[in-house]
Parts: C-alpha cells; structure tokens; sequence
C-alpha cells in the first residue's frame, strides 16, 4: 500500500511540472537582467531551465562535500559494525563450545571476542568471568569480578560473586562487606539476598537478617513456601543460639517440611504431652513423609499396644499410600508387631520404588522369617544430609556447606553425582 501511495505522489509532481510548462510555453515572455553593464535578454522557460539546473548542481556538490567530510567517521562506523558481527559470531561459538565440554574451542572464542571488543568490556569480562568459573580457577574469577566492578552494569554482580569467593577462602569480613555491597545495589535479587542473609546468619546478625527477610517478603522476592522456609530457617538459628523453645516451635511451624525442625516433636513429647506431639506430627506427614518423620512415630508410639500403634501407622499410611516412607513406616510397624507376612507386602512395594538398603535391611530381615527371597541386584544408598552444590554428605543439617560454604543447600535425599549442566547458565 505504501508503494502505491509513493507512486501516486510521483505521478502528481510530474503532471503537475507538465501543466506548468504547458502554461509556460503557452504564455511566453522575456527575462531581462543587467550584470556588469551587459543586459541579458532570455525566454522564461530558459531562466527556470538554469535556476533548476543551479539547484541540482548545488544539492550535488553538498552531497559530495558531506561524502568526503564524512568519510573516516563512515569507515570507524563500518569498522565497529564488523567488530560486533564477529564478536556475536564469537560469543556464539563460545556458548556452543560450552554445550559440547570443549573448554579449548571456548577459550579460543573468548580470546577473539577479546579481539574485537577490547579487554575492558563488560562483555569480555564476563565471558572471562564464566570460563574461569568453569574451570574451577579462583584465581581468574577474582581477576574478571575485580576488573567488573568498575563498570555500572556489572558491579553488582561482582560483589555478590566476589563475596562468595571471600567466603569460600575463610575471609568472613570481607565476604560480609561485599555481601552488603551487593544487597544495598540490588535488594530484590533473589540469589542477592539470600547469600546476604547467609552472611548474616553467619556473622550472628539475626536483626539484619530479620529485616532483609521482612524486606524481600513484602517485595515478593521469596514466594509463600520458599518465604516460610526462610522463616523457619531464622527460627531455627534464634534456637541453636539462645536457646529459645519458643523459636523452635516458630522454626517447625513455618516449614513443616523442614525436617531440622522436627527436634520440636522430641521436646513436646519430653514434656508429657503426646496427644499434642501426635497431632502435630499428623500435620506434618501430612504436608509430606519424610524419614526422620517416621522414625520418630516409630519412637513415640514404642509405649503404647500395639493395635494402638498399627492403627496410627495406617492413619499416616492413608495420607500418601504411594510414597516410600509410607511404605517403609507400615513395614517397620508390622516386623516391630511380628506381623511378617504384611511386612513382606510393604516391603515388595519399597522395592519397587527404590532398592535402598534400608529396604533391603528389612527384606535380609523377613528371609530371616522365611519371607522372600535375599536381594542381590546393585541397590542405591540410603537418604542422607548432603550438599546440593558440591555433593558432599554430612551427618547432621547445617545452614552453610562445610566444604564449598554454600548457604541453605543442604538437603535430605539419596546423593547423587554431580554433572555440568548441558548447554551453561550465566552462572
């Protein structure tokens, strides 16, 4: 449409420039002008024809004035367009070659985006920054996060990033100081405020921890669960620190999913009060199963008869009947009454979902009985406290990894082999 609207305009301006030629030459006159003593005599049609022809002559020596003004800052322009098509095509390669685990090819095409950026562009930086992250090369990391924190964009994350590498090497002060740097540059970032809040925690600050927490709920930085486990988690520190119950029972209620609070079901029942104890831990298996869960319904339920505790076992049963630890719960409570031929039916079931060796230990127990047969296929691990970062097993939960210091990573699963990811995240 745009075409013909072009072209209909075109062909006005040319009838129009026929009609006033027409007029022209059906209305002759003369032009007299008088230059330097000589009177010039001319047509009408002549004197435009000049003018006209005056006008184009100029428009053309305007336009080869500018092309030669103009020149070097079109050359610097073609120069610069060039460089950013090859260091797309770099960065391009390099992602590539980090989806295919060639690290060589990688640090090559960082090396030409180097080229045609410069060292010093944030860009470049970054790129160097996540090779080096890569590669496991603290030495390098610090380097590109230093160099990134002169430049704006990047400066927040080079102090987040700076941070968690002071930390890993034992500075806690500086950790701290760069952790607040970044939260005060960028207080709604989720990885931001939750290392600072960390930090906090590691540094036994719970009032800035309080505050950061009260400050991402309200800026929806946390959702509802991942906001109460944080929640829980702060509680649970007020606890180990000074030992307040009351927070401990703040710690279980938060996150009843958040199984280092359970200790709160040990004190309610030290307290004489199991009914309570009992609700509570209905509440939770309710919200889900978890092993430390079970074991302690086993413990609790060691006083009473023994219909008593089979019909409770079975209450927690029916909330998730296909669930491992529901499975393994039923076992455990008919192999603790002598009832081994259910047994054998809850166990067959927790070999399906997994051959662990908890549910092997039970299955060796029922042989024993002269229920099934000894398992002898390769069987997986049992769930155990590990780092999700690192992969490291401890014994008991702790808010910060022992071995790579990460903050609120540990949990409660079988351990699995760390891979590098597929195709690489910025980090």
């Amino acid at each position: 449409m745009g075409m013909i609207i072009r072209w209909l305009l075109v062909l006005l301006c040319l009838a129009g420039l026929i009609h006033v030629g027409l007029w022209i030459a059906q209305h002759s006159g003369d032009v007299q002008m008088d230059v330097q003593g000589y009177r010039i005599t001319t047509h009408v049609g002549v004197a435009l024809a000049l003018m006209a022809c005056t006008v184009v002559a100029v428009h053309m020596l305007y336009g080869m004035v500018h092309w030669l003004l103009t020149w070097r800052s079109r050359q610097k322009q073609k120069r610069s367009v060039y460089h950013y098509e090859q260091a797309i095509h770099s960065m391009t390669s390099y992602i590539v070659a980090l989806g295919c685990r060639d690290m060589r090819a990688a640090k090559n095409h960082s090396a030409a985006l180097q080229r045609h950026l410069g060292k010093d562009a944030p860009l470049t930086l970054l790129l160097q920054a996540h090779l080096a992250v890569k590669q496991q090369n603290q030495a390098e990391m610090a380097q590109a996060f230093e160099a990134l924190q002169a430049h704006p964009s990047t400066a927040m994350l080079a102090h987040h990033q700076l941070s968690v590498l002071a930390y890993q090497q034992g500075d806690a002060q500086r950790a701290m100081h760069l952790a607040r740097q970044a939260y005060d540059a960028q207080p709604h970032l989720y990885d931001v405020v939750k290392h600072y809040i960390g930090m906090c925690l590691a540094h036994g600050d719970k009032q800035a921890a309080q505050r950061a927490l009260l400050h991402a709920t309200r800026h929806h930085v946390f959702d509802a669960q991942e906001a109460g486990h944080m929640r829980a988690m702060l509680a649970l520190f007020i606890y180990r620190t000074e030992g307040d119950h009351v927070a401990l029972n703040h710690a279980f209620m938060h996150d009843m999913r958040f199984a280092p609070a359970f200790t709160y079901l040990d004190r309610v029942m030290e307290q004489g009060n199991p009914r309570k104890a009992w609700k509570l831990v209905t509440k939770a298996w309710k919200t889900q199963p978890h092993a430390l869960l079970a074991e302690r319904v086993v413990r609790f339920s060691v006083q009473e008869k023994p219909e008593q505790r089979m019909k409770r076992a079975q209450s927690l049963y029916n909330m998730h009947p296909h669930h491992l630890e529901s499975q393994l719960l039923m076992a455990h409570m008919a192999c603790d009454l002598g009832k081994w031929e259910f047994a054998d039916m809850y166990v067959r079931a927790a070999e399906h979902y997994a051959p662990q060796q908890r549910v092997v230990a039970l299955r060796h127990a029922l042989v024993r009985h002269g229920y099934g047969e000894a398992w002898s296929s390769i069987i997986m691990p049992d769930p155990a406290w590990h780092c999700d970062a690192c992969g490291t097993i401890h014994e008991a939960w702790e808010s910060h990894c022992n071995h790579c210091h990460s903050f609120d990573r540990m949990i409660w699963g079988v351990p699995q082999p760390k891979a590098d990811d597929m195709m690489p995240m910025v980090w």
